[in-house]
């Protein structure tokens, strides 16, 4: 566990000389003439990695995430230095991490300056269920966020995830456009008795088309009266009646219940009811 977490967020440098190919055009091999040479390459090798973490000090970086791998020898050093290191992202867990922590994603460790680095309240590394997991919690401005789900089974979770992103939508409406208006078929049977009035106001060619669309709409709250058992007809009555008569703009159909109500108490996005509409 990382508390007060500077992370450092790099992409393609490495905090090591590759041991394999370099890519699958170019390779490599070092060659030496006595062992004297191996003893030294060894010695160079440590000096050149640990000239590659003195800038990771200087900023008193304690978190560092990595596309790229490190060696070993640097793991151990950097762990005693009380630094974690996340070696081996990938780039799209990359593109999330800067997001969350707002960090700058550089490239290479000598253009590392002190306000590239993200932070976040507190940085964790655990397992769960024999899986490695990193959890970045506490990010004073994340533009990103993760949801973990975790079931029992695959279609378990499926059920899961379907429920949690319409959720997220309804949330993300409401967040653009607060405004709800009545369900239940209340909304519907607002607008037919509304077109219903515009449609006398017309002449006779005209008013055929209001008073189509206006039972257009009304076949909304019969649809859902037949579905909760309910005569549509004698909900269609009860609907006119209390909407036209009374001028009870809430009364609906309590779908739950398989009743009708004189105020409904479900509120529908008044966004979605405008999408359905065009």
């Amino acid at each position: 566990v990382v508390k007060n977490a500077r992370i450092a967020v790099v992409k393609k440098a490495e905090l090591r000389i590759p041991n394999q190919k370099i890519n699958g055009y170019i390779d490599y091999e070092f060659r030496w003439k006595s062992e004297g040479y191996l003893r030294d390459f060894e010695k160079s090798k440590e000096k050149y990695l640990l000239s590659l973490v003195e800038r990771i000090l200087d900023l008193g970086i304690n978190v560092l995430v990595l596309e790229k791998g490190v060696d070993d020898f640097l793991l151990e050093y950097l762990a005693n230095k009380k630094i974690l290191v996340i070696w081996r992202t990938p780039p799209p867990e990359i593109k999330r991490v800067v997001k969350a922590v707002n960090a700058v994603l550089v490239s290479n460790f000598d253009l590392l300056t002190p306000s590239d680095l993200g932070w976040a309240k507190i940085v964790e590394a655990k397992k769960i269920n024999e899986q490695p997991w990193i959890f970045i919690r506490g990010c004073k401005n994340p533009k990103t966020i993760d949801v973990v789900l975790r079931g029992t089974s695959k279609y378990v979770m499926l059920d899961v995830e379907h429920t949690l992103m319409r959720s997220m939508r309804v949330a993300r409406t409401l967040a653009l456009d607060p405004r709800v208006v009545y369900g239940g078929g209340a909304f519907e049977m607002y607008i037919a008795e509304k077109l219903l009035e515009k449609s006398r106001e017309l002449d006779p060619l005209d008013s055929y088309v209001f008073e189509a669309m206006s039972k257009a709409f009304e076949s909304i709250p019969m649809i859902l009266a037949e579905s909760a058992g309910i005569n549509p007809l004698d909900a269609l009555m009860y609907l006119r009646r209390e909407h036209h008569e009374e001028e009870n703009y809430s009364a609906g159909v309590d779908v739950v219940g398989r009743k009708m109500t004189k105020e409904v108490n479900v509120l529908d996005s008044f966004q979605i009811k405008l999408s359905a509409i065009k």
